[in-house]
């Protein structure tokens, strides 16, 4: 049988045989039921389990969470139970959600600020936050760089008079 599963945004087909997807779904099989309608419904229970976009997102964010495997060694020695290599824990994913929402929370922050302007707000965002030239923001949206920069001028300005207490 071939099985179609999802993975990101495509679906591939796998080879597997129909008795051990049958069991390995735990769905029964009825005598009088023909290889096609079973076929039918493996493919969706596995939909139903495995073929899900939010399925498929969890997955590809959680994949790489917890302790890594045990690293080797470098520096050609020997490992030994104190070198402490076995402990280390993966925060990757822990640290990019974190910086994840530090910048959701900036840009939120600059939006509402600067609600009546968003073209001031987009200016900001695109060339102080995200660090972008003015030269290439300016020509991507297709404004002369000199309205950029006067963007950025007032903006910063009343950004200024709104968040005294920081830094920008």
């Amino acid at each position: 049988m071939k099985l179609s599963l999802r993975y990101d945004n495509t679906f591939q087909e796998v080879e597997i045989e129909l008795r051990e997807m049958e069991g390995w779904m735990n769905i029964l099989v009825e005598s009088d039921e023909s290889i096609e309608d079973r076929e039918k419904r493996v493919q969706e229970a596995v939909n139903v389990l495995l073929n899900r976009p939010d399925y498929n997102n969890w997955h590809t964010m959680a994949r790489h969470r917890g302790i890594p495997p045990k690293p080797s060694r470098k520096d050609d020695q020997d490992a030994d139970d104190t070198d402490g290599l076995d402990c280390l824990e993966d925060t990757n994913y822990t640290r990019q959600m974190e910086e994840r929402e530090s910048y959701d929370a900036a840009c939120s922050d600059v939006k509402s600020a600067l609600a009546k302007k968003p073209k001031w707000a987009d200016a900001v965002i695109a060339v102080y936050i995200n660090g972008e030239s003015i030269r290439d923001y300016a020509k991507r949206i297709g404004v002369n760089e000199n309205s950029i920069t006067q963007f950025l001028k007032r903006a910063r300005k009343k950004l200024q008079k709104i968040f005294a207490d920081r830094q920008i």
